[in-house]
């Protein structure tokens, strides 16, 4: 009886008429007035209170919202282990064990996180080193793939069950659909798997947010919240308006009041992991657009570049609705960017090719670049206006030198712009004379490459139409 349960008053036991102050007993066997245990749990941060004015109790009777800093559990003062089980605190305790399972597993997915950022950097340097030798190698042995392949046979940033959460991103292995040869496939591979190893560890993190213990609560509560509507249907409602009810704003307000993030990924390694996933694919497609200016628009490259870009841009959409449902004002300016660089990109895309000749088709082309152009104004003003403090003039400068490119696409996809005759589109010339690639192929002095047919006339003395140079007869080529 002579246990200390009163630690405000040092009263014992035997010194407490539980009547006026009820005694609790903790899980490890120690006790504790309830008015102790009220001061130590800290219960007016939790809930609404008021004093009866005749026994002066202390009366909860409305939840408050939940503290924004980190809650640590709080231990017996007799045997300092942990205070459990007990029903009166129980939104203090659970909040306690989240904050503290939470942290863990935010630090362990920012350990890991940084890890691959590192790695991504050093994949990025190989990629650049390996940039010299590996296009160029892809100019020979080039088919044709003018038409789009079927849609179905392209699976590339797609979703394969409307179920899935993400798209297919396996750029590192280029379909037979496309036409591609199979020497650019083997050697596309290798320049690029790096970076599928990173996207990989990167599909990890991604999982393992997902798995984190506030999304497990709050998909706990979504199931405690549909289960409580539909236990509380009224006869002639119809269920599944009740169920679409619950999935839209009520839900939300419940999630609020459980004091989780509305999409339930509690951290930033969701976003980020979902934001680095999106660059590495920006990265190969900078790769994949330059083999294709390099073999030219009528390759299957150029509908490889299409699928790709598409899957880039979902990840882009994904990784946007993820930071703004979470808050992340900076990283949602930052998607915004990476948008403005797609768009670009796409109608650069466009441009490759020359514009089609039967009019209604011109026509459609056309309007499709005026609709890029548009968003990408709209995207600009509103990235102008919401461009969070701190990163505002990096993003406008990026911003700047997006749109200087983004003029020189769209003069190009509306046939305003004399293209650069590249390497790729002299190969183009050459194949649309000699579409099966016969006759002699000859080079000037210059290194500037000619066709000469099968008729024999590599004696006769001509001049290079590129430089000049003499041709042909006693040159040697």
């Amino acid at each position: 009886m002579a246990m200390q349960v009163d630690y405000v008053n040092t009263v014992s036991l035997g010194d407490t008429d539980v009547n006026v102050n009820p005694i609790l007993v903790l899980s490890c066997g120690h006790a504790l007035t309830m008015a102790t245990l009220d001061d130590m749990m800290e219960m007016g941060n939790y809930y609404e209170s008021e004093i009866d004015p005749e026994t002066e109790e202390t009366n909860y009777n409305a939840k408050k919202s939940l503290p924004s800093e980190e809650v640590k559990l709080i231990s017996c003062p007799s045997c300092h282990r942990p205070i459990m089980k007990l029903f009166r605190y129980g939104r203090r305790i659970k909040d306690a064990q989240l904050s503290m399972s939470l942290k863990k597993h935010q630090i362990l997915q920012e350990t890991t996180m940084a890890d691959i950022t590192i790695q991504f950097d050093i994949v990025r340097g190989q990629i650049e080193i390996g940039h010299i030798n590996f296009v160029p190698a892809l100019s020979k042995a080039v088919y044709f793939c003018i038409d789009p392949p079927p849609p179905e046979t392209r699976k590339l940033g797609k979703f394969a069950l409307e179920s899935d959460g993400f798209p297919s991103s396996a750029f590192w292995t280029i379909s037979e659909t496309y036409n591609i040869p199979h020497e650019h496939r083997v050697s596309w591979f290798k320049h690029i798997q790096p970076v599928g190893v990173v996207v990989k560890r990167l599909n990890e993190i991604t999982a393992k947010a997902a798995m984190s213990p506030t999304k497990k609560v709050y998909e706990a509560a979504v199931l405690s919240f549909h289960r409580f509507k539909e236990s509380h249907l009224v006869i002639g409602i119809d269920p599944e308006k009740a169920k679409q009810d619950a999935a839209s704003t009520a839900i939300q307000e419940y999630i609020r009041n459980c004091g989780l993030p509305p999409d339930g990924n509690g951290g930033s390694s969701y976003v980020e992991s979902l934001a680095e996933k999106t660059n590495a694919l920006l990265l190969v497609l900078s790769e994949a657009t330059a083999v294709l200016e390099s073999v030219g628009p009528l390759s299957g490259w150029y509908w490889f570049v299409q699928d790709l870009r598409n899957c880039c841009c979902l990840y882009n959409n994904i990784t946007m609705e993820a930071a703004l449902k979470g808050r992340f004002d900076r990283r949602v300016a930052y998607s915004r960017v990476t948008l403005l660089e797609i768009l670009c990109g796409h109608v650069h895309w466009m441009g490759l090719r020359r514009l089609p000749t039967d009019k209604a088709d011109k026509q459609a082309h056309l309007r499709r670049v005026d609709n890029l152009m548009e968003r990408f104004t709209e995207e600009v003003k509103e990235l102008k206006v919401c461009c969070p403090l701190g990163i505002e003039h990096e993003c406008l400068d990026r911003v700047g030198k997006i749109e200087k490119r983004m003029v020189i696409a769209v003069k190009m996809a509306r046939g305003e712009l004399n293209q650069a005759l590249t390497k790729g589109l002299k190969l183009e010339v050459f194949r649309a004379v000699s579409a099966a690639l016969h006759g002699n192929w000859y080079r000037c002095p210059n290194g500037h490459t000619y066709v000469i047919d099968g008729g024999g006339m590599a004696m006769q003395e001509s001049r290079c139409p590129e430089c000049g140079a003499a041709i042909g007869r006693f040159t040697g080529y």
